[in-house]
């Protein structure tokens, strides 16, 4: 399982999103398995004009990385 930690700028309680990899794409918008695709699926609002296809810069997202988050 992965995980995912979301953190509002508006102030709402963050989130943990577990889900499996293997059974993306969750919905139809971005990549399968992108972060958009998992957050949408997952009920958590992201602007995403384009439908996720990384022609515009609306569903921008910051990473905070620390020692054991993201993998290669």
């Amino acid at each position: 399982m992965a995980r995912i930690r979301v953190l509002f700028e508006s102030g709402e309680p963050e989130r943990v999103i577990e889900f499996d990899p293997r059974k993306a794409p969750f919905q139809h918008d971005g990549r399968p398995g992108s972060i958009l695709d998992v957050l949408l699926a997952h009920g958590v609002p992201l602007e995403h004009a384009c439908g996720g296809n990384c022609a515009c810069t609306t569903c921008q997202t910051c990473f905070c990385v620390g020692p054991r988050t993201i993998g290669t």
